[in-house]
């Protein structure tokens, strides 16, 4: 990408969305179901419309798909969502329910009663932020929509090919940076020097 809108919560649209079970509404993820690799979203940003496709069950040419405001309005969402708390991990926070008329399909395709749920960065409750980003910690409240912990990542190249340098003389082998889901990557100079980049950001 070249570009991208940075929100308090994160980058615009990402992990606003998730696949909950139902009724117990307990996020589903690739870890355990690697099938929703096959799922594909797609952003028309002229309609501004979040298109999501899947490959239908038992079918090689026919495919799943609905679509949905990509920034819907507070009133969009009151007339055509529900709320309920979705647990991520081991806490819950409130989310917006999409209606099985829409999404009802797609139960097919994970071979069980799944919803999607979603949550608006301005609108609803925030998901305060644990851990190295709890108030205690960072110096301030901050929140975000559903990732695992933090509205964004940020990797070094640098540090990558440092640790990749020992994985191959102990191992024989190298890992991807994907495998660290970088929302961000960096290409600095000096490896694991992104560890003070937080005192400097601090400093401004």
């Amino acid at each position: 990408m070249q570009s991208a809108k940075l929100l308090p919560t994160g980058l615009d649209l990402d992990r606003q969305w998730m696949w909950v079970s139902y009724p117990s509404y307990e996020f589903l993820t690739i870890r355990n179901f690697a099938k929703m690799t096959l799922i594909r979203p797609t952003y028309d940003s002229a309609s501004d419309t979040l298109t999501v496709t899947a490959p239908a069950p038992n079918s090689i040419d026919e495919k799943l798909e609905f679509s949905t405001p990509a920034h819907p309005s507070k009133e969009w969402l009151d007339e055509n969502t529900e709320t309920h708390e979705a647990k991520i991990w081991n806490t819950w926070t409130s989310a917006r329910v999409y209606s099985t008329k829409l999404t009802g399909p797609f139960n097919d395709f994970f071979g069980k009663e799944v919803r999607l749920v979603y949550k608006a960065s301005i609108y609803d409750d925030p998901r305060p932020l644990r851990s190295n980003g709890a108030p205690e910690v960072l110096g301030r409240n901050a929140s975000t929509c559903f990732p695992d912990l933090m509205p964004l990542l940020v990797g070094n190249e640098s540090s990558l090919e440092e640790l990749n340098g020992r994985l191959k003389a102990v191992e024989g082998v190298e890992i991807d940076v994907r495998r660290f889901r970088p929302n961000i990557l960096i290409k600095g100079e000096i490896a694991w020097d992104e560890g003070k980049w937080c005192e400097c950001i601090n400093c401004m």
